[in-house]
């Protein structure tokens, strides 16, 4: 069953009216009653209205953390609006992402949201936001309580700091808002899947004080035999805003994701093979359970007409423990069938981010030209505590698969890695948007990111500062076009697996892009020419060791 959209909801009218009258003692002799003064009556209406974004939002906030139009944005941002994850059931972020162009998106083992932005993949060069703060990798997010998804491409160390060497994604959450309402939603569908959602909000009769919680359920038996799912999220947030143009946020969210991963079929001669689709070459040991804890605080206050001051106070936790099957490969053997080789991946993950992003925001005007001027300060730590396993699974048959795999399992001799890492960051950033005129806009970013490295599983540490730039442009040479160009630069920590010295990875990008709407903004089209550059890659030598030797680069 399809949840229905939220209708428009409260209209509320206080009439106050006064009109004082004097008095008259009987006794006294009638004087003439002096004119009254003109009746005065006093209106207050507030109206709140919450519907739906349109398919095309004319504005996105992920390209330059402020409000700015689409056809005035040098980059090329895609927006996934609520109407649309509605109409289209989506789940979790991959659901939302196939309505973005140039991206591909998969899923890891069946077990964590897995994409490809213009040529690379998200574990090593895309950034996953939720509301504005960076997420562990990698789970599966879901969207039960999403209001949009945007997603600029193209590397965004200017804004975001490490690990967009290709792109970023900012999940945008449901918030309080001053009414009240309800909506339950309830589904079944294919393979055993059943799911219930909630979305309450309650507020104060003034409208400063609202409450909102999300929730959902759902468990499926999948479409592969024997990989069952069970998902449970909590989101209650509070909003308290005591005076015109100061507003403070409370989010709390709790998730716990239970999967089993799936290995897939085995290719012989590079095609799948003749057996039933939903057959499991996984072994018994097979399981993906994610605890995922968000807590964050924002807080905006108007210091005066033109500027603004805001902050962001966030802790993220990833608890993961999983074990899965890999399949190495399969030919056959005469005499011995056609054996399917395995091994047993087992990872037990804890990633906590704890952070802060204290910003100013203001307008100023220099004659004709205009600035937007974002300043601010990302203080923040990333730890992450890691064993990583690889044990030897029984080979089993392909076409006849009888499963002969028994504790306890012998890990692969060299395969083994841990990881107790911290990673403290001091980032100052600047953002300034330059309206030159109507037809031509600049948009200038810089972030100098110092970050202080320890492991110390491996003894490691380090010492990284690093600059990230931006330059774009925007010319409209008339109304419904705009021709854009940008160039940008962005970094990401070195593998821990790197041999020797080691220095962050790298990506450069240029792009030239031409925009065209039509019919008030309901149709939009953009072509984008752009190089992609990644430099100081981990790869493995001829003798086995990893070090930082390799480059891509990708043009689209």
């Amino acid at each position: 069953m399809k949840r229905p959209a939220v209708l428009p909801t409260v209209v509320s009218v206080l009439l106050l009216a006064v009109s004082p009258l004097a008095a008259q003692e009987p006794e006294q002799a009638p004087e003439e009653t002096p004119a009254s003064e003109e009746e005065t009556f006093t209106l207050e209406e507030i109206l709140f209205v919450e519907e739906s974004l349109p398919y095309l939002p004319a504005s996105n906030t992920i390209a330059s953390k402020l409000p700015v139009e689409i056809a005035r944005t040098p980059a090329n941002v895609g927006i996934v609006t609520l109407g649309l994850l509605e109409e289209q059931d989506a789940k979790v972020l991959g659901d939302a992402l196939e309505n973005i162009s140039g991206l591909n998106r998969q899923t890891g083992s069946g077990v964590f949201d897995f994409f490809v932005i213009r040529g690379f993949d998200s574990l090593t060069s895309g950034l996953v936001l939720t509301d504005g703060a960076p997420e562990p990798e990698a789970t599966f997010y879901q969207l039960y309580n999403a209001e949009r998804v945007e997603v600029l491409k193209g590397p965004s160390g200017f804004l975001y700091g490490s690990n967009p060497l290709a792109g970023v994604v900012n999940i945008v959450r449901k918030q309080p808002v001053p009414t009240n309402f309800g909506v339950l939603g309830a589904s079944l569908g294919s393979y055993g899947t059943t799911e219930g959602t909630v979305d309450l909000n309650r507020a104060s009769e003034s409208g400063q004080l609202s409450f909102r919680l999300n929730g959902l359920w759902r468990e499926s038996d999948g479409y592969r035999d024997g990989r069952s799912s069970e998902v449970t999220a909590v989101n209650p947030s509070l909003r308290w805003s005591p005076r015109d143009g100061t507003a403070l946020h409370l989010n709390l969210e709790l998730l716990s994701s239970d999967f089993m991963p799936d290995a897939g079929l085995p290719l012989v001669d590079g095609k799948v093979p003749d057996v039933p689709r939903t057959r499991s070459y996984a072994s018994p040991f097979d399981s993906s359970n994610q605890d995922v804890a968000r807590i964050q605080l924002d807080y905006e206050t108007s210091l005066s007409e033109s500027t603004q001051l805001r902050n962001k106070t966030y802790y993220r936790q990833l608890d993961w423990v999983t074990a899965g099957t890999l399949i190495s490969g399969t030919f056959s053997i005469p005499g011995f069938g056609t054996p399917v080789f395995r091994s047993l991946l087992e990872l037990d993950d804890r990633q906590t981010f704890v952070g802060n992003q204290l910003e100013l925001v203001t307008s100023k005007k220099t004659g004709s030209v205009r600035h937007e001027i974002l300043a601010g300060l990302e203080i923040a730590r990333f730890a992450d505590e890691f064993t990583l396993d690889v044990a030897v699974l029984p080979a089993i048959d392909l076409f006849n698969p009888i499963e002969t795999a028994v504790p306890p399992l012998f890990p692969i001799p060299g395969q083994a890695s841990a990881g107790d890492s911290r990673s403290d960051v001091i980032a100052p950033y600047l953002v300034d948007q330059i309206a030159v005129s109507d037809r031509l806009q600049i948009m200038l970013g810089l972030r100098f990111d110092s970050i202080d490295f320890e492991d110390d599983a491996t003894g490691t540490s380090r010492s990284d500062s690093e600059l990230s730039p931006m330059l774009g442009l925007v010319y409209s040479p008339q109304p419904g076009w705009s021709l854009y160009v940008n160039a940008s630069e962005s970094f990401a920590p070195p593998s821990a697996r790197v041999a020797g010295e080691r220095v962050p990875e790298e990506s450069r990008q240029i792009e030239l892009g031409l925009r065209r709407e039509l019919l008030g903004g309901r149709l939009r089209s953009t072509f984008a020419l752009y190089q992609l550059d990644r430099e100081n890659i981990a790869i493995p030598d001829d003798n086995g060791f990893t070090q930082q030797a390799g480059d891509q680069r990708t043009q689209g």
